[in-house]
């Protein structure tokens, strides 16, 4: 697999190694079999993560 470049960090929904890079590289990230998920995605994956983690501190029975 072709290198990409661009910031590598850890998905914190699925512990996954992941690189951000810019919107214009995305073709050429996906040419060379990476997977690309535009931001929005990302941002609500992890929203909806931690709502389903918290749940019960955010909606209790009061509520």
């Amino acid at each position: 697999r072709v290198r990409i470049e661009g910031i590598e960090v850890k998905d914190p929904s699925f512990g996954m190694d992941a690189i951000w890079i810019p919107a214009q590289n995305e073709a050429e990230a996906e040419s060379n079999g990476y997977v690309v998920v535009n931001p929005e995605s990302v941002l609500a994956t992890h929203l909806s993560q931690l709502l389903h983690k918290y749940a019960g501190q955010l909606i209790g029975q009061d509520d």
